[in-house]
């Protein structure tokens, strides 16, 4: 918000400045330990690392969009990643032989799901980037994005029983209120 309103002229109403601080407080809060907010400086270290770099990404995606369509963009955004993603694995393969086996014995035994995520993963991105290439704004595109933590909680919650779901849950549904009200004011030119 702030990159986008100092050097890109972008202004944002007051609800949308709401929802964007409602999404990032919710994203703050599910990382959060209890005790106080810096109880864990690396976690919130990472936490806002990781948040700065969605910014950067959606910027990115952003500009891109106005200087080519989604699908190629997107074609060869997968084909740049894949041998990174690859390299990867093959790099933790040699460091952690167990990981790997358990990757390979995942592909071989459920096939279903990882291509459900595949596909999936590459739906959601192309959306996002069509979202950009009809003027929708970074700073709430980023925002809107962070459905997926809501969805996450969920499945961490069923499929892996994680604990302190009801906490992260409220949280979770801070974060859709943000993007809600997010959706409800956004604009587009």
């Amino acid at each position: 918000v702030a990159f986008s309103f100092l050097a890109l002229g972008q202004s944002y109403s007051w609800p949308v400045m709401a929802g964007i601080l409602l999404v990032l407080t919710g994203g703050m809060m599910i990382q959060k330990a209890p005790g106080d907010l810096l109880h864990d400086p690396r976690a919130f270290g990472l936490t806002v690392f990781a948040m700065l770099g969605s910014a950067a990404y959606s910027l990115s995606d952003a500009e891109a969009m106005r200087q080519v369509g989604a699908a190629p963009f997107l074609f060869w955004v997968y084909v740049l990643v894949s041998p990174m993603l690859m390299a990867t694995l093959v790099w933790d393969a040699r460091k952690m032989p167990f990981l790997f086996s358990s990757v390979v014995r995942g592909w071989v035994e459920a096939p279903g799901p990882i291509l459900f995520a595949g596909v999936a993963s590459y739906i959601s991105y192309l959306l996002i980037l069509r979202a950009f290439s009809i003027g929708a704004d970074p700073a709430s595109v980023s925002a809107a994005r962070q459905a997926s933590i809501p969805v996450s909680i969920v499945l961490a919650a069923l499929v892996l029983r994680e604990s302190r779901f009801l906490r992260r849950i409220g949280w979770s549904g801070l974060i859709a209120s943000g993007i809600a009200i997010i959706a409800l004011n956004q604009s587009v030119d």
